[in-house]
């Protein structure tokens, strides 16, 4: 009995030291298993941050990209481009827009006109109507629609973009109306770079007067900053919280548009049928014309 007793202790023991060395081995590989999962995870990770910043690298290289065959576009259509824009603004009322596709828009493979997005025909969107009106008061009336899309959406430096914007600037303009935001997606800077910008045109053109357009997409955080930002300088400010986010004044999937070639097309992009219809265009245009008669009596 004493035998079979220290038989089993020793079994026991064995079976003890055994299911040890298993345990320990166990969690030997476990913990090689979790370092290698934390390495792979960390070297995701730095190729995840890699690709970001390279995709946001190769977006800012397309954008200048864009900007420098469009430029090549205007010279090649016209040897006086120099003369055309420095000249741009001459007798009459002139009146400069700085905006996003809201103001105006070139033809891409889902919009078909160059003008206000989503406005049925070229005189329905607010810059044309704002022309129109104007001609009512004005025997001239000279009005350019600038984008400058790449402003909102620029990370680094805002100010790189005023290039595009400043051969337009000159002593002739009588408004200036700023009509940005939607775009923007960091807002780190942006009500610095905001004021930066308003001051910019007002330092290149003291003579002109400004206004600026509220957000048409609700932000109160964006529409905020610009409201206080253009009351601290003086700046005229539409606020369009009657129209923001009413589907009633958004154009909609399955609405109908021309292009400038009078062809009919149906708007079947979600991002172009959430932009201004006709009436908010209308709207839009009416409280442009309401500051712009403030001003004047």
């Amino acid at each position: 009995k004493e035998k079979i007793d220290t038989d089993n202790k020793v079994q026991d023991d064995a079976v003890a030291a055994l299911t040890e060395k298993i345990d320990t081995e166990n969690k030997a590989r476990d913990d090689a298993v979790t370092a290698l999962t934390e390495k792979f995870d960390e070297n995701n990770q730095k190729q995840n941050d890699v690709l970001v910043e390279q995709t946001k690298t190769l977006f800012m290289l397309e954008e200048k990209l864009n900007r420098i065959e469009a430029m090549q576009g205007i010279m090649e259509k016209d040897d006086s481009y120099e003369y055309k824009y420095n000249c741009l603004f001459g007798n009459g009322y002139n009146v400069l827009v700085i905006g996003n596709s809201i103001t105006t828009h070139p033809p891409k493979e889902y919009w078909w006109a160059e003008r206000g997005m989503a406005a049925s025909r070229d005189e329905k969107d607010y810059v044309h109507l704002v022309e129109n009106k104007l001609l009512e008061q004005h025997e001239r009336v000279n009005i350019k629609a600038v984008q400058f899309r790449s402003w909102e959406i620029q990370y680094i430096d805002r100010k790189d973009e005023y290039s595009l914007i400043d051969r337009y600037l000159n002593d002739k303009i009588d408004w200036i109306i700023v009509q940005l935001g939607e775009n923007v997606t960091d807002l780190t800077t942006y009500e610095s770079d905001y004021i930066e910008l308003l001051l910019h045109l007002h330092e290149t053109v003291p003579g002109a007067k400004m206004m600026t357009i509220g957000n048409f997409w609700k932000d109160e955080t964006k529409d905020s900053i610009k409201k206080r930002v253009s009351e601290g300088l003086g700046i005229a400010y539409i606020d369009l919280g009657e129209i923001q986010d009413n589907p009633d004044y958004m154009a909609g999937l399955g609405t109908v548009v021309f292009s400038n070639d009078g062809k009919k097309h149906l708007i079947a992009n979600e991002g172009v049928a959430a932009h201004p219809n006709d009436l908010a265009m209308e709207y839009i245009a009416d409280k442009v014309m309401e500051n712009i008669k403030q001003f004047e009596n």
